[in-house]
């Protein structure tokens, strides 16, 4: 659906002599094309992937995992898991420079709409070792940005991370039509024409910020090489690379996780246990001697909370993804309004007229798979509460639960 007056990168065309370097193909080209229609950036950030990086599981035991890193900042050089957040405000013009080593990569910004060789989507764009990727995000939310290339395996393997759009006012409030919830102060309505001109309409401030990035770890696709499973051609149709114990067609299918994480932090179980994550967890990275360490051993940025530690008549936002490929329930220990899905804010302009908030009452279970993302907003009672959220993983065709981690859920 268009919608006219919001932010617009205006196209002036690709000279026809390059044109051919836009085509998609199959196989693409392998060069480093330069950025067509490159404006002037308000935000620039660098990239690179692949960087190897070793990370112990609950246990102790040691698995291999690809990891974006952003070169460029001592706390993130080494690579994180999931990646370095990207986070710039609705309208903002963006640059990524993205660098691959072991092999070529790419980046797709998944849920916005970059133009097609900015999408970074694998044989349909590029896999190039480096570029200058261009886009402009129009609405504000929660998104989520990945290797395009060997798509399946590399997803997986953690090469992946938040992205997240902030109203044109900056970090603090979040898009939402909270139209029918007078518990949550300070929502400021709009119409599709004040949204064009007043940067909050249809946001409220929030005063804590959660994310619970959900994955499942398969020890056995981590012994894997960057391009296995990459399919040749034998006759003009598709040839596997690899079989070995992993399936007997030729294609990456056969998944059994034994590990589970959320936003990084290991959940403390085996295979059909629960397990609950400390108190003081946040997302993690590299044991560098740069970060803080956690009482459970991790290590973490202390920039993406996961544990719910809010004071009494608190609005909270809870930013969820999920990058599990297993089936993932969950459920919240007191009543929340679902605000958005998959990046758009419900009952907002000019998604209104279709769809509206709703409210998600405490303790009952709501479903989510591969790549979705709800973000969820909660306020606190006026006394003090102690509790847990529930995550369930659910294998993915015969709905076994797998593992049951227990996220603290404290109002002090």
């Amino acid at each position: 659906m268009a919608f006219p007056g919001l932010y617009t990168i205006f196209r002036r065309g690709i000279p026809v002599a390059k044109q051919p370097d836009w085509v998609k193909f199959w196989f693409p080209p392998k060069e480093n094309p330069l950025t067509p229609e490159a404006l002037t950036p308000t935000v620039v950030q660098t990239r690179e992937l692949l960087n190897g990086l070793t990370l112990p599981m609950f246990d102790g035991t040691p698995v291999d995992f690809f990891t974006l890193s952003d070169p460029t900042d001592p706390l993130l050089a080494s690579g994180t898991y999931p990646g370095p957040t990207v986070r710039l405000n609705r309208g903002q013009i963006f640059h990524g420079d993205v660098q691959g080593k072991g092999g070529s990569h790419t980046i797709h910004w998944h849920g916005i709409e970059p133009t097609p060789m900015n999408d970074g989507v694998g044989h349909t764009s590029m896999e190039v070792g480096q570029y200058l990727y261009q886009w402009q995000p129009n609405f504000a939310g929660t998104y989520f940005h990945h290797c395009h290339k060997n798509t399946v395996l590399h997803f997986h393997m953690g090469l992946f991370g938040y992205m997240i759009f902030d109203p044109p006012t900056g970090q603090g409030r979040a898009a939402c039509n909270l139209a029918g919830f007078p518990q949550f102060p300070n929502f400021q309505t709009g119409t599709v024409d004040t949204i064009r001109t007043d940067p909050n309409a249809f946001t409220v401030p929030y005063d804590n910020e959660y994310f619970w990035g959900i994955h499942d770890v398969d020890p056995l696709w981590h012994t894997l090489g960057h391009d296995d499973f990459m399919a040749g051609f034998v006759g003009g149709l598709p040839a596997p690379t690899i079989n070995g114990p992993f399936t007997t067609d030729g294609f990456l299918h056969d998944f059994n996780p034994s590990y589970f994480t959320i936003t990084g932090v290991n959940v403390p179980a085996t295979l059909g246990g629960t397990g609950t994550l400390p108190v003081d967890a946040a997302g993690v990275r590299t044991p560098d001697g740069t970060g803080v360490q956690l009482s459970d051993g991790t290590w973490v940025t202390g920039d993406t909370p996961v544990a719910v530690n809010a004071g009494t008549q608190k609005t909270l936002l809870i930013r969820t993804l999920i990058g599990a490929y297993l089936r993932i329930k969950i459920s919240l220990p007191m009543e929340c309004v679902v605000i958005a899905q998959d990046g758009r804010a419900l009952g907002v302009p000019p998604f209104g007229s279709y769809n509206y908030a709703f409210l998600q009452p405490a303790n009952k279970f709501f479903e989510l798979t591969t790549a979705r993302r709800w973000d969820l907003l909660v306020r606190t009672p006026n006394t003090t509460f102690n509790g847990f959220a529930t995550v369930q993983y659910l294998h993915y065709t015969d709905g076994r639960l797998l593992c049951t981690a227990k996220i603290p859920f404290n109002v002090i």
